[in-house]
């Protein structure tokens, strides 16, 4: 049996499947919630094996994202084409 992976927003691992019985007592749903973050998966899932397995998908690496610099001539944070103040270019400098 696959185990659940933690949490892919805040990193934690107490991550839990609900079993849940919705209005047929003949069904069973399942539901992935993470109790550190408001983070869960509820697309109702009749199969345990399957929940697990889509939580513990994760995307590739995450990309690097550039982010604008502040401006040197008044100190605003531009885009990454310059100031929208003073026009001055303000490459981006900060990644995230």
């Amino acid at each position: 049996m696959e185990e659940l992976k933690p949490c892919p927003f805040c990193g934690s691992d107490r991550v839990f499947i609900m079993q849940e019985m919705p209005d047929s007592p003949d069904v069973t749903v399942y539901s992935a919630e993470c109790l550190d973050c408001p983070a869960e998966m509820n697309p109702g899932f009749e199969d345990e094996q399957e929940i697990i397995a889509t939580w513990n998908q994760r995307t590739a690496a995450p990309v690097e994202i550039q982010r604008p610099g502040v401006c040197k001539e008044c100190g605003k944070t531009g885009s990454n084409y310059g100031c929208p103040v003073c026009f001055v270019e303000t490459p981006a400098t900060e990644v995230a």
